[in-house]
């Protein structure tokens, strides 16, 4: 049984060796790994020392590990509240007993914090972090605006904004910047939806891109995501995809109960998409505007960027914040 791992695991410090060996290599692979410096990056402008690349054992603790440091971690961790989620054939009082006769429920004894919060640094002005890769044949460049909490009636405006920047083919950065101009290998953009009521919302996109075309590409991404949105014939658009989406994305029955649970943690009585999908009937384009007017226009933006200097240069980049150099030492732990 799973339950034997959990609670009577046989420790093995031989193992933990090859789990030295595994990490040593692994980040190797990342300091050179372009995508995972871009990531690293970003990480690091937007939540500083909470980055999960500097908020984690290094290859040296990794090395100092021992089978009993892993079985008291482990100890602590299945003492945490948690949700347990079941499809099937068994009947619920069948499921209790098998759930109580496997599981230790009586040491659970520490409240979850789940799901924990994304509290990135807060900046006055405007930043660009730029790091200097001489082997990067192509640029990583992220962008990062802040929001704020997002209220109930807004949601549906959220998903619309979001719909409009990057809902596929027909969205703004995909024609902007991949489709007219040919500017990158690979864009998109994401807005964080908030779990907790005073959580802040926040706005990420990317572009990755020829090195030659850095400055072009960022160019164009900083004229989508800090100026309100213009495109109003592309609202009916907007609607339709919103719409279909809910449609297709009825869960699967064995995750029927983890999105029930969502809901009612979030105090939802029945599925929030119902009253959505009558807003996205009626939305219009001024509403998508406010929204992001409300939200992020006029926020300092954070930029990342990450390429070979000899070709991309750094001189214009102060138009987009000041400008601070980093290493790779800098982003990684």
């Amino acid at each position: 049984m799973v339950a034997d791992l959990i609670y009577s695991p046989k420790p093995d410090d031989s193992k933990l060796k090859n789990l030295y060996e595994a990490i040593k290599a692994e980040e190797k692979v990342e300091l050179d790994d372009p995508e995972t410096l871009g990531s690293a990056l970003y990480m690091y402008a937007v939540y500083g020392d909470r980055s999960p690349y500097l908020n984690r054992l290094s290859v040296k603790e990794v090395k100092e590990l021992t089978s009993d440091t892993l079985l008291s971690a482990l100890k602590k961790a299945i003492s945490y509240e948690a949700d347990i989620h079941y499809s099937g054939m068994i009947g619920l009082p069948e499921l209790e007993e098998i759930i109580k006769s496997g599981l230790m429920l009586d040491n659970i004894n520490i409240k979850s914090n789940s799901p924990a919060r994304f509290e990135f640094k807060l900046y006055d002005s405007p930043v660009v972090y730029f790091l200097d890769d001489k082997n990067a044949i192509q640029s990583k460049n992220y962008f990062f605006l802040p929001g704020n909490p997002v209220k109930e009636d807004d949601k549906p405006y959220l998903n619309g904004y979001a719909e409009y920047l990057d809902g596929g083919m027909q969205s703004i950065i995909f024609q902007e910047i991949r489709e007219f101009r040919s500017l990158a290998y690979s864009s998109g953009a994401s807005i964080y939806r908030p779990f907790y009521p005073d959580e802040k919302t926040s706005f990420t996109a990317y572009v990755g891109t020829q090195a030659d075309k850095t400055r072009e590409a960022i160019e164009v991404m900083h004229q989508i995501i800090n100026t309100p949105p213009e495109k109003s014939d592309r609202i009916e658009t907007v609607r339709k995809s919103l719409i279909q989406s809910i449609n297709s994305n009825k869960p699967g029955f064995r995750s029927v109960s983890e999105s029930v649970a969502s809901y009612y943690k979030k105090n939802y009585t029945t599925d929030p998409r119902k009253q959505w999908v009558e807003i996205y009937k009626k939305m219009n384009f001024d509403e998508i505007v406010d929204f992001y007017n409300g939200q992020f226009y006029k926020k300092p933006s954070i930029t990342t960027i990450i390429g070979d200097k000899s070709i991309i240069g750094t001189d214009w980049m102060s138009s987009y914040g000041n400008v601070i150099e980093v290493s790779k030492e800098d982003i990684f732990r």
